[in-house]
């Protein structure tokens, strides 16, 4: 993967499609901060995953399925 870039803004909804292996789940544990990014910043709803991670948690809605 060379990057990724987005933003969900409040009241959108976002679903990530692609084939087995894009990365998706990867990418959506890392937003919700199941795991650590290997590089980059991630931000949920301006707070920083890895070093503000309670803020960021409560702005965000992840359900897997």
């Amino acid at each position: 993967m060379t990057g990724l870039s987005f933003e969900v803004h409040s009241g959108q909804v976002l679903g990530m499609v692609g084939p087995n292996g894009a990365g998706k789940t990867t990418t959506m544990r890392a937003i919700a901060g199941i795991i650590p990014p290997t590089k980059g910043v991630l931000e949920v709803g301006g707070y920083d995953v890895q070093s503000d991670p309670l803020p960021a948690k409560q702005a965000l809605a992840f359900v897997p399925d």
